[in-house]
């Protein structure tokens, strides 16, 4: 499949035929078939891949970012990729009636097929900085208040559920930030900033 837009546009069987479609429009064709998909000649729900997808994903999050008002069909989609049990009763109806009230064609209501989830953008776990200031930050206050650090530490893994080497590293790299930040504020005391 061609990865522009308006080859997804004719596999999908959504092209205008004479009309001349918008930038806005392109992105909008493109974010639906992205959610929802398209029928192939065998009756099958086909959905975007590769380059396609990525393409797609983009035009999607350009719908959603414009200033234009939500179209109620993508809204519609977007919906039951969230809706945990898109098959009940009363979300059917509520879905319904935000579709059929809308001025564009509703394909299909076959969407539920798909879920989303989440997941991080890479393998490698990534530290939570607020965590680490926020562990620093209270650890620093105790030892400030006349806990012993050994205690204070101690303290800290039963106050946040971290174990001992989570609470090692986090308070040595936030004496290392520490130490670097006052480095920091006295370069700029001798510069008079």
């Amino acid at each position: 499949m061609a990865s522009s837009g308006a080859g997804v546009r004719d596999v999908a069987g959504m092209n205008d035929v004479g009309a001349v479609m918008t930038d806005k429009e392109d992105d909008l064709i493109l974010a639906q078939t992205l959610l929802g998909g398209w029928m192939s000649e065998m009756g099958d729900t086909l959905f975007l891949k590769g380059e396609d997808e990525l393409n797609a994903r983009g035009a999607l999050a350009r719908v959603l970012l414009s200033k234009d008002p939500l179209n109620p069909v993508l809204a519609a989609m977007l919906a039951v990729l969230f809706e945990p049990d898109p098959g009940s009763e009363p979300f059917t109806k509520m879905l319904l009636s935000k579709v059929n009230n809308s001025s564009d064609d509703c394909y299909t209501l076959a969407w539920s097929e798909r879920t989303l989830s989440f997941k991080r953008r890479s393998n490698k776990r990534s530290t939570p900085p607020l965590r680490n200031e926020v562990v620093g930050s209270w650890i620093q206050c105790r030892v400030d208040e006349g806990v012993r650090k050994k205690r204070a530490k101690a303290l800290a893994m039963k106050e946040f559920g971290l174990d001992q080497e989570t609470v090692r590293r986090i308070w040595f790299g936030w004496l290392h930030w520490q130490r670097r930040l006052a480095a920091i504020r006295a370069r700029l005391d001798r510069c008079n900033l």
